[in-house]
């Protein structure tokens, strides 16, 4: 395994702005302690270096204006733009968590589009509170913290500024007509995540909660998990599964097969494993075909009785395995939609997620570039080192 060499350097020197509404100066202590890696020493040192001359040149602390209490452009738009990064990268988390677990059977298809929605949602009027929130909006009150702060001597007051009010236009900022717009594409996109589920209302589909995804009819396919857990090397099973139906109301009709198929790993007579691989485990699943011609109709509710005979090694020492084997039995209940309706829904659910996400993402990238813009209003400071 190779070397990984860390570098630490503290930075500490002071930061002078000018005032963009005032014209005053003022300064402040800056502290950042930066760490910086490589696969040699040097390297590590060189990456810290880089790295604090960014920190130096990008990053401001927050302090008011002594003279006038204003927040300088490059305070607030630093702040912003961190914040929609949290919210980008929440977003992110948000949907690729509640995908593993629709991948893994902890949720349904419908849960899964309305938390992303109801998440994406909440997450949208974060944005707008992030992009909202103004700290110029009481500059009285500000320029009394900053005296404050003077008087304890973390804030050091250079050139005293004009002593007039600052223009409007630091005060009260207008947002840009692309800001709205992100906004407004926010709000759609966390719509769109459900467009599964609105689709599904408009055309009266019922849900099995069992399968995936949730809307069958007949010509669709739909797998669902079974009960029985196993643990295997390398994750592999094989199972030969056997799908009988009937209508739910009719328990004395008699019953017909179903297409179905399961898992066929072929693993064999040698594996080459890990020692993380001997033993993994899994659940087992089924996936169904419902016939688009035949006994099946829409709108019926179907009994199903499940048997699978299955099988998978299971190792026994260095390098030898034995294979195992069991049936699995389950029973359940599918409520059949219209033909193809599943996999309509199928494609519009995952239409919905995928641009909806994209659609969230991009414009709260949007949103975060705006902030960083913003910081280039700011005059540029000046550092100096401490004596």
């Amino acid at each position: 395994m190779a070397t990984t060499y860390t570098s630490k350097i503290d930075v500490k020197c002071w930061k002078e702005h000018t005032c963009v509404g005032c014209g005053g100066s003022f300064a402040y202590l800056f502290e950042r302690k930066i760490k910086g890696t490589g696969s040699t020493a040097a390297a590590a040192t060189a990456a810290a270096r880089t790295a604090a001359e960014k920190a130096v040149k990008s990053q401001v602390d927050q302090h008011p204006c002594p003279t006038c209490g204003l927040f300088q452009p490059d305070m607030i738009g630093a702040q912003r733009a961190a914040r929609h990064w949290y919210v980008f990268w929440a977003a992110s988390a948000l949907v690729g968590l509640q995908l593993l677990l629709l991948a893994f059977g902890a949720l349904t298809a419908v849960d899964v589009a309305w938390s992303i929605s109801i998440g994406l949602l909440a997450l949208t009027a974060v944005n707008y509170v992030i992009a909202a929130k103004n700290p110029n909006r009481d500059p009285e009150n500000n320029r009394a913290v900053a005296l404050e702060k003077v008087n304890s001597k973390t804030l050091h007051l250079g050139q005293p500024g004009s002593g007039s009010a600052p223009d409007q236009q630091w005060l009260q900022p207008v947002w840009s007509v692309g800001q709205w717009i992100a906004i407004g594409a926010l709000v759609f996109a966390s719509l769109l995540a459900a467009f599964g589920e609105q689709a599904r209302f408009v055309h009266g589909w019922p849900v099995s909660d069992a399968f995936h995804p949730g809307v069958v009819g007949p010509g669709d396919s739909a797998w669902l998990w079974l009960p029985t857990k196993i643990s295997s090397v390398k994750s592999n099973w094989y199972g030969a599964p056997v799908v009988m139906a009937r209508p739910a109301d009719k328990p004395d009709a008699a019953p017909w097969n179903i297409p179905a198929t399961a898992k066929q790993d072929n693993w064999g007579d040698h594996l080459s494993v890990k020692s993380s691989e001997t033993d993994s485990s899994s659940t087992l699943w089924v996936r169904i075909k419902v016939p688009e011609k035949g006994q099946a109709q829409a709108g019926q509710t179907l009994h199903l009785d499940i048997s699978m005979p299955y099988s998978y090694p299971k190792m026994q020492g260095a390098g030898v395995f034995n294979v195992e084997s069991g049936v699995a039995n389950h029973s359940t209940d599918v409520v059949l939609s219209e033909a193809g309706a599943g996999q309509l829904y199928n494609n519009i659910w995952w239409i919905g997620i995928g641009v909806g996400i994209s659609l969230f993402l991009l414009g709260t990238y949007y949103l975060a570039r705006c902030a960083n813009n913003d910081c280039k209003l700011a005059i540029p400071t000046k550092v100096s080192t401490v004596e």
